[in-house]
């Protein structure tokens, strides 16, 4: 689990973790102009996945799959337990602004929560000095862990690593 800071000012922590830990995108070669270079650290090989928690504290809808199709299905059977919670939506969109990015800009799978927003349609409350301790709605933050912990533990007793999405080549 990580706690950042700085996500606001350009997710400069997670950036910082990620480049210290996992590795980072280099400035091309003068030879090759337009393509990406990567430097990877050992980690980079172990790392199975990354879930981010941002929008606010409502009820978990689903996944954004961040463009990694190959994970879909996966997650599809990973939600079905979850359906009767309204936890089911998978979206191969690409979110930005969260603390996910860093992870998924080096090949890393990384997914950002769909959840509903603090007290509805609150689009406000978030990431500002709104967003206090009583503005969460409990009911949500129970469904939120009732459907995050159960998928993440299934998910950590595959066999198998999520699938990469192929690396950006510029």
């Amino acid at each position: 689990m990580g706690l950042w800071s700085a996500e606001e000012q350009g997710t400069l922590r997670s950036h910082a973790y990620v480049a210290a830990h996992f590795g980072r995108k280099v400035n091309a070669a003068e030879d090759q102009p337009g393509r990406a270079h990567y430097e990877f650290k050992p980690e980079h090989e172990k790392f199975d996945a990354y879930f981010n928690f941002d929008y606010g504290t409502g009820r978990i809808r689903g996944l954004y799959l961040q463009g990694n199709e190959a994970g879909q299905p996966i997650f599809r059977d990973l939600l079905e337990p979850y359906k009767d919670l309204g936890a089911s939506t998978l979206s191969i969109a690409d979110i930005a602004a969260t603390d996910h990015i860093p992870f998924d800009e080096v090949g890393l799978p990384a997914f950002q929560w769909i959840r509903d927003y603090m007290e509805g349609d609150n689009t406000r409350a978030p990431d500002t000095n709104m967003g206090t301790y009583d503005h969460v709605l409990e009911d949500d933050l129970k469904q939120s862990a009732a459907v995050a912990a159960p998928l993440i533990y299934n998910l950590a007793m595959r066999d198998e690593r999520l699938p990469r999405k192929p690396l950006p080549s510029h």
